[in-house]
């Protein structure tokens, strides 16, 4: 979801959000506080049984307006001896009958109360219809359920629409359901009945998730549209988005030559908007298809449908839209892959969704300018406010704040860097389509863990700090050098200065020398409040760059002061881990030297062979990097070994394909 806001609504916000500043024009509400509908829980709904289907009936009338409707949830309990069950709902609606697999029901606030006919085990599978009526309640700026109007510009008359965002609790204003987006029923269907009326001289028409099935012309004067959503969803992802549309189409042609419908339901007076804001949505699935995995629901379609809220809601397979920027447009369909496909287990981790979807945007600012554009986007999101991005309580602290999104994105972009391109990418792919998370939920420790199969190593120290700690480092820096004979010696100082957490992360410098200028980019792993690195170079220093290329979070600032506290650390013989680990194909083997000396660096495989000879000469004092490329050798681990005088040093490193 990317909520944009206009007119009283961005006022409102500003006011909530005023650490948002670096990116004023992105703004975000939190609905939680809006509404009415404070459950003490997430879900008050029965959690020892598994969804497996939904059939959603709706028949609108319209002046005046009215809802007669139809819930039937078929599911299974995960236990023995299941007698009852509870559903989320808002009593504001009246139920007119409950039957099925039922002997009793009540219902009280917001739970629906079901008395089964008997007693179910684990497994059994059971069915119960909820008849109910009555027009739900929207939980402010249009969230939950709406019945609105938008104007027609050539004639002055107005249409209606009809339209729902449910994120995060709202699905239960207005059907039955576990609302839990855990729980994914496997398929759902969605027949919507409405008056057969046009306005503007468009007619009315229905949109909603999945494929169109049939549309029935009704003797009465009304149109009922069946759809049919034959992949798992989340009920916060079901919608409705009902208006006078007209519609237009594209197709997205996959790598395999087949193709999908991206269908566009428009305002009538939007069509020449969305003509320029939306000509760009095929090439950006294509984008995203082949940066990650294929468009999840390739089966059924993409679609943006028009509704009458500042800013817009990535409902499964058909974003609703109501601003109509280039930015959003990108925002909304990341999230097919980022929320759709992986749904956040809840909405503490609501940073896998936003946060994604947000990094998704500046990687296709990559895919249109490059890495400077890519960067300069990255910079547009950097935010410096305080909290977390874990949100430890969903219902009392905003779910849908900024750091959720231009934070999360930047743990997102700082990770592509740790793990580095050759990983972090196949990770995500591994990510989207494990068993365990793929068309179901995760947490952020589920990620994590993904990552980690990749990356070779735990990354604790990098999610603890970013996703439940707070703040960002705020770095001092100096650098100074010292002539010894031919070569030069340069000391770089780093001091974190910020309150709080010390941060653990790699940090890219750039040595600048003359003559030239000639730059060489080493990385040090920061991880104490105040440390001292040394480089050895034959050229005379002429700069230090800290993390030049932005990868980090962060301030920093040259103070030539913190040379006067710093207790220069001598170098030291050390072989450190080769970068990446594991590698595809190539890694970077960094080692350092107290004094020049001879030195050796070869490569074994498991069996104790000589693959290769990376270094055989005699070599000064300093440290030294040396990219060995594997291609053409056998998966499988590989032994590094460093000798220099009468050092020796040995590291594993493993080749994965």
């Amino acid at each position: 979801m990317r909520p944009w806001l206009i007119g009283f609504v961005l006022i409102f916000s500003i006011s909530l959000f005023a650490d948002d500043t670096q990116n004023n024009f992105r703004e975000k509400i939190d609905r939680t506080h809006d509404g009415i509908m404070k459950p003490a829980n997430f879900s008050l709904a029965s959690q020892n049984i598994d969804v497996l289907y939904y059939r959603l009936n709706f028949d609108f009338q319209l002046s005046p307006n009215h809802m007669q409707a139809q819930t039937l949830i078929r599911f299974k309990p995960t236990e023995d001896n299941v007698s009852g069950i509870d559903l989320d709902f808002d009593s504001y609606l009246s139920i007119d009958g409950v039957s099925g697999g039922v002997s009793n029901w009540q219902v009280n606030g917001y739970v629906l109360s079901i008395t089964l006919d008997r007693a179910y085990n684990n497994g059994e599978i059971v069915e119960v219809t909820v008849d109910y009526s009555g027009i739900p309640r929207s939980y402010g700026f249009y969230a939950g359920f709406n019945i609105s109007n938008h104007g027609s510009v050539s004639n002055g008359t107005e249409a209606p629409i009809i339209s729902t965002l449910s994120e995060p609790y709202g699905a239960r204003s207005w059907w039955p359901c576990k609302d839990d987006p855990s729980d994914k029923p496997d398929s759902v269907d969605i027949i919507i009945t409405v008056p057969d009326n046009y306005y503007n001289g468009y007619r009315m028409y229905a949109v909603s998730n999945g494929s169109l099935r049939s549309i029935t012309d009704n003797l009465d004067g009304t149109r009922t549209f069946f759809w049919h959503e034959r992949y798992p969803i989340a009920t916060y992802l079901v919608s409705l988005a009902i208006s006078n549309y007209r519609i237009y189409s594209d197709y997205y042609v996959n790598t395999a030559g087949d193709s999908m419908p991206v269908h566009f339901y428009v305002y009538p007076e939007r069509y020449d908007n969305a003509l320029d804001n939306y000509g760009s949505t095929v090439d950006m699935i294509a984008t995203y298809s082949n940066l990650f995995v294929e468009y999840p629901f390739f089966e059924e379609k993409y679609g943006m449908a028009n509704f009458n809220w500042g800013g817009a809601m990535e409902h499964q397979t058909v974003s609703s839209m109501g601003s109509m920027n280039f930015w959003v447009v990108a925002h909304e369909l990341a999230h097919q892959w980022f929320g759709d496909l992986v749904t956040c287990a809840d909405f503490h981790h609501i940073w896998l969704n936003e946060g994604w979807a947000s990094y998704m945007e500046a990687l296709y600012a990559e895919r249109l300018g490059g890495s400077g554009e890519y960067r300069s986007y990255m910079m547009d999101m950097a935010y410096y406010g305080g909290g977390t991005i874990f949100v430890e309580d969903p219902f009392n602290e905003p779910v849908f704040a900024g750091i959720v999104y231009n934070k999360g994105a930047w743990v997102l972009h700082m990770l592509r860097n740790v793990m580095g391109n050759d990983l972090f990418f196949p990770a995500v792919r591994a990510y989207l389509i494990d068993q365990q998370f793929s068309y179901k939920a995760a947490t952020t420790e589920d990620f994590q863990a993904v990552m980690e199969q990749f990356y070779g190593a735990s990354l604790q120290w990098f999610f603890q700090q970013w996703i439940y700690g707070s703040g960002y480092p705020q770095y001092y820096y100096d650098w100074w050098y010292e002539q010894r004979g031919d070569q030069y010696v340069t000391t770089v100082a780093i001091e974190q200065v910020q309150n709080g957490q010390v941060f653990t992360m790699p940090v890219d410098l750039m040595l600048m020398t003359i003559p030239g200028p000639v730059r060489d980019t080493v990385q040090v792993f920061n991880d104490r409040r105040f440390q001292t690195f040394q480089f050895v170079t034959d050229k005379k220093p002429a700069g230090v760059s800290f993390d030049p290329e932005d990868w980090i979070l962060s301030s920093a600032e040259r103070v030539t002061g913190i040379k006067d506290r710093s207790e220069i650390t001598p170098l030291q013989f050390a072989l450190y881990r080769n970068y990446p680990n594991p590698f595809n194909p190539s890694t970077i083997i960094r080692y350092s030297l107290p004094n020049e000396a001879d030195t050796e660096l070869i490569v074994f495989n498991s069996l104790g062979q000589l693959v290769e000879r990376l270094v055989n000469e005699r070599q000064h004092a300093g440290i030294h990097q040396v990219k060995w490329d594997a291609s053409g050798r056998a998966n499988g681990v590989y032994y590094i070994q460093l000798r220099s005088g009468e050092n020796t040093a040995v590291e594993k490193a493993l080749f994965i394909k």
